[in-house]
């Protein structure tokens, strides 16, 4: 779950107590959920046992008017003034109508997970405004739930009953299961995240909100056949569907197409997409299903959803597909093509036009990449790749406190000894520091500097060259294109981007040390090997025009070539970094005090191709004595 102003509710405070005996202090001033004074009044939860990984469910009943809920559950008619008012038609608390259909909830208490795992189902959905609240009864107390949680209540329940009929719905959903006025249970349950999905049933995911368009229904699922192996299917099968859309009467023709446009915008643009608590929900579940309208589509490796979304975001078979038809039906005649029409051919071409249009608008690259980057993340196990891939997923995602682009992925991956505090005088700065470290230390690798240096995007222009800003939007900066030019140098050799480790695999040996004059208080201490220096960039060399100002080339007095990013200068050095796959360029300070610009590509002369310095000829160096491994420090 998240939300538009804050984290996950299970950081949250339950907001301003109707007494001032309930109000307890606000250690997570950055969150906000919906203010639910009067029920938390009414002292509903038992106190969980975090020893034995206890955790709260629901036992979620189906909309009834409340009158007909109290029916069913006379033990929780009250007797107290607040409950009696409710019953009258027209009364209520703060506006409840108890001839509205609402859900109603039995709390399901200190239930251990070990107990419980696989007899449940979690929920994942994006919050929204804390202002923005609907009724559910708890226990019989109504409770103010977030507008969209009620919404995705709701299509859970359709979907579970449409496949469990008559069977009991046990769903854990945050903002209801957590107490929100214990602080120390909800440090207890954050800590537990990655579990409690990783023990459900199914993950029902939420991409729409109450009144959106259904996001799922242009996925042309019934094209796609279940592959249990995960092998890719026929790869023109989204080029038949294409044409078949194509084929239909002009009538039905637009129609389709733009209602299968709205789709695919209601889908990529689906707030859940971007904001970082939902990345973890989506990692840890073993059994994804995406909601929207009255569609439940499996997202899980295999699955036709799976494929679908690998072609238009990952493999971008769906663009191939779109250029493909577009190109067909500017060239086509209706003598020899029957399926199109000579008056809609040119209509048709347009529409093709207008969909390319879609896929590279400005506004829709973000969410490709929080998509793309969520389903490749997906596909291998999350624990196995450390903590820096599923950082770098944190660029597409958007969280109340810049914090949480850290702290939302730390289960997902190994033990970095990185404890979440929100104490107001633990800075961002501080958190992107500090975590830079303790990736450098656990890894014993520098792979981390390819998302900083001079050239990376820094909200924050005090941190180090050497930390990266998780906080800054991902750019098409300099080390992104770096690699794409690599990847495409390296298409007619047997080296690959992959390959590249100039530094033969070798593990760094940091040291830390802090800098009282900076602010940033800590110099990062490496061992490396020092290359060669920039001279003045190559005249014509410029690749501004196909790199959007990215990328520059100079020439090396040892003839090699190096691609830099835009950011190097003449008199910067060119290094190979124990522990970094790629080299570097660094800018001298004064004497062993340098500034990291950024990851550099060394050609060989002017062919472009790499360098045996990006496959480590400057450890062998080393190795045989005609270079050294010198200390310096990185500020």
């Amino acid at each position: 779950m998240t939300m538009e102003q804050s984290g996950p509710c299970s950081s949250a405070t339950g907001g301003p107590s109707n007494s001032a005996e309930f109000e307890q202090p606000n250690t997570f001033g950055n969150f906000h959920t919906p203010e639910n004074g009067f029920f938390y009044s009414k002292r509903p939860y038992q106190a969980l046992d975090p020893s034995i990984k206890e955790i709260r469910l629901l036992r979620v009943n189906s909309r009834r008017t409340y009158a007909e809920h109290l029916q069913d559950h006379p033990e929780w008619i009250s007797t107290d003034t607040d409950a009696d008012e409710m019953l009258h038609p027209g009364g209520g608390l703060d506006g409840l109508q108890s001839d509205a259909q609402i859900f109603a909830c039995q709390l399901v208490d200190k239930v251990a997970l070990s107990r419980i795992e696989g007899g449940y189902c979690a929920l994942s959905y994006c919050a929204g405004k804390p202002t923005n609240t609907a009724w559910v009864l708890v226990n019989g107390t109504p409770f103010k739930a977030f507008a969209n949680l009620e919404h995705a209540i709701g299509l859970a329940v359709d979907a579970w009953k449409a496949q469990h009929p008559g069977k009991d719905f046990l769903l854990w959903t945050d903002q209801i299961c957590i107490n929100q006025n214990d602080h120390f249970e909800k440090a207890t349950q954050v800590a537990m995240m990655h579990e409690i999905y990783s023990g459900s049933s199914n993950t029902f995911i939420c991409l729409s909100t109450p009144g959106a368009e259904n996001c799922l229904s242009w996925m042309p699922l019934s094209y796609f056949n279940w592959s249990p192996s995960g092998k890719s299917l026929d790869y023109r099968v989204m080029e038949r569907f294409l044409w078949d859309l194509l084929s239909l009467p002009s009538s039905q023709r637009k129609q389709r197409f733009h209602g299968w446009c709205s789709s695919f915008k209601a889908f990529i643009d689906s707030p859940w997409w971007g904001r970082a608590w939902v990345y973890q929900e989506f990692m840890s579940s073993s059994r994804p299903l995406l909601l929207s309208g009255a569609d439940c589509v499996l997202l899980k490796s295999g699955s036709p959803a799976w494929d679908i979304i690998q072609r238009v975001f990952v493999r971008y078979d769906f663009r191939g597909a779109v250029d493909s038809v577009g190109t067909q039906l500017l060239h086509s005649k209706p003598e020899q093509d029957t399926s199109v029409d000579a008056a809609g051919a040119q209509t048709d071409s347009e529409e093709m036009r207008e969909l390319l249009g879609l896929m590279e608008e400005r506004t829709h690259i973000v969410y490709f990449s929080a998509v793309k980057s969520a389903i490749l993340n997906k596909a291998i196990s999350p624990s196995s790749q450390g903590l820096l891939p599923h950082l770098r997923h944190s660029r597409n995602c958007a969280s109340s406190d810049p914090r949480d682009r850290v702290y939302a992925f730390l289960s997902l991956a190994g033990d970095y000894d990185i404890v979440p505090d929100y104490s107001p005088g633990n800075t961002i700065g501080h958190v992107l520091v500090q975590t830079a470290k303790a990736i450098i230390q656990r890894d014993k690798r520098l792979d981390i500097l390819a998302d900083a240096g001079l050239g990376a995007e820094k909200s924050d222009c005090h941190l180090p060259s050497w930390v990266p800003d998780w906080t800054s939007p991902e750019t098409f900066n300099g080390n992104k294109q770096l690699h794409t030019f690599f990847s495409h140098t390296t298409l007619h050799s047997s080296t690959t981007p992959q390959d590249a480790d100039a530094s033969k695999g070798s593990a760094c040996q940091p040291t830390f040390r802090a800098n009282e004059a900076r602010r940033t208080n800590l110099d990062l201490g490496i061992k490396g090997v020092y290359v060669d220096t920039l001279r003045d960039p190559l005249a014509g060399k410029d690749m501004s025009a196909r790199n959007g100002g990215d990328l520059q080339m100079f020439a090396l007095p040892s003839g090699r070539l190096v691609v830099s990013p835009a950011t190097a200068l003449s008199g910067d050095e060119i290094w190979v970094l124990l522990g970094a796959r790629s080299p570097v360029a660094l800018r001298r300070q004064e004497s062993d005090l340098y500034c990291l610009v950024g990851n550099v590509v060394v050609c060989n002369g002017m062919s472009t191709q790499p360098s045996a310095v990006m496959l480590g000829e400057a450890i062998e160096w080393v190795e045989s004595g005609t270079a050294e491994l010198r200390e310096i420090w990185l500020l």
